[in-house]
């Protein structure tokens, strides 16, 4: 497939995604450390804190490397995220205000010109598991394309205008960077205390939200009922 930007193409969606993006002659593509599978031997790769100092501690905040790797063609590059799932891409625009925000350690890679720090959350948002930053991804000059990856699957939810839409924080994957949301609990007191659901994303439209369909903390959990007990 091709963008406007990058030729890529997305093998083993959607529980084992891959992209391949397929660099020109000095084409450049910027990556999340460690998100580089396997590459043609004619691609070239350098290590920059992208933005500099300031930048780059703004990224840790969201859980993304302080170091990115850049890709330079020709050739092809295979990249995935930490976790099996599903990878979207994205386009980003300044004439737009088209930043996104996306889940912690959900940037995989993208083109050169993109700037990738941290938005607050809020100090709710670290008791509902996202952390206190979302990761922000945007651009200042030109037209530019970057891709995430989910745990699990991705769906695409329209919300229209006047409605609300509740989202598991944990299940939250991207939006665009001016849309309205909270975080708070749900139900009453006794279905927050007890009813395992915790806090939520209350999110407003008009919008669109996408939600990937698993959460981590929910497999830690899971996996830590067959642990063995530690003895003392």
């Amino acid at each position: 497939m091709t963008n406007n930007t990058l030729s890529y193409k997305i093998h083993g969606a959607p529980a084992y995604a891959t992209v391949e993006i397929q660099l020109k002659p000095g084409e450049q593509v910027i990556a999340e450390a460690g998100a580089m599978d396997y590459m043609d031997g004619t691609v070239q790769i350098s290590t920059s804190a992208s933005g500099g100092l300031i930048k780059g501690l703004k990224r840790k905040l969201s859980g993304e490397s302080f170091f990115m790797n850049i890709f330079t063609g020709p050739g092809s590059v295979f990249f995935s995220s930490s976790v099996p799932g599903d990878i979207m891409p994205f386009e980003v625009s300044p004439i737009e205000n088209g930043g996104w925000i996306l889940s912690k350690d959900a940037f995989i890679v993208g083109t050169p010109n993109l700037e990738i720090s941290s938005k607050w959350g809020g100090f709710k948002s670290i008791l509902g598991g996202e952390g206190a930053f979302l990761t922000k991804v945007s651009t200042k000059e030109g037209h530019g394309m970057f891709f995430a990856g989910a745990y699990g699957a991705i769906q695409k939810h329209e919300i229209p205008s006047g409605k609300e839409f509740v989202v598991d924080t944990g299940l939250f994957f991207a939006a665009k960077e001016d849309v309205k949301f909270e975080i708070s609990k749900v139900g009453g007191m006794k279905s927050f205390l007890l009813g395992g659901e915790g806090l939520v994303l209350r999110f407003y439209g008009p919008a669109t939200i996408y939600t990937q369909s698993r959460t981590l903390s929910g497999l830690a959990l899971t996996l830590a009922k067959f642990l063995p007990s530690s003895q003392s």
